[in-house]
C-alpha cells in the first residue's frame, strides 16, 4: 500500500486511532475494532505519519515516542468485552492463554506495553468472559 498524500495519511491515522482507542458503538464496530487488519494498517501507516508529522515537531515527537498502553486503554478493552454477546463470550471461553494473549496484544499494538500490563489485562479479560 502506498499512500503519498499527507492529508490522507493524517486522516487515516487519526481515524484508526479514534476508532481503536475511544468509546464507540460496539454493535456496529466490534468486528472492525478486533480485526487484525486494523493493527496491520496502523503499523503500515505509522512510518509515513511519523515522516510527515512527527519528525518535524518536537512536541509531537516526544508524545509519539512515549505512546504506551495506559489504564484507560485497558479499561476500554475490558468494557468492550463486557458488551460482547453470550455467543462471543462462549467462543472466547474455549481459548487457551496463548490465544487470549495474542488477541490482547493485537488489540493494543502498536502501543508499547510491558508483561505486567499484559498479565493484568489477561486476568481482567478472563474475569469478564466468565
Amino acid at each position: 500500500m502506498i499512500i503519498d498524500n499527507k492529508n490522507h495519511i493524517m486522516f487515516l491515522f487519526r481515524l484508526l486511532n479514534k476508532i481503536k482507542y475511544t468509546e464507540v458503538d460496539e454493535i456496529e464496530l466490534s468486528d472492525f475494532i478486533g480485526s487484525p487488519y486494523l493493527t496491520e494498517l496502523q503499523k503500515q501507516i505509522e512510518p509515513e505519519f511519523k515522516k510527515y508529522f512527527i519528525d518535524h515537531n518536537e512536541r509531537l515527537k516526544e508524545q509519539f515516542e512515549n505512546a504506551k498502553l495506559e489504564q484507560i486503554h485497558m479499561d476500554l478493552i475490558i468494557k468492550r468485552v463486557h458488551n460482547w454477546n453470550d455467543s462471543v463470550k462462549q467462543t472466547v471461553k474455549s481459548w487457551n492463554d496463548s490465544q487470549i494473549k495474542d488477541y490482547l496484544i493485537q488489540m493494543i499494538e502498536p502501543l508499547r506495553y510491558d508483561n505486567e500490563q499484559i498479565d493484568y489485562l489477561m486476568t481482567n479479560f478472563k474475569t469478564e468472559i466468565k
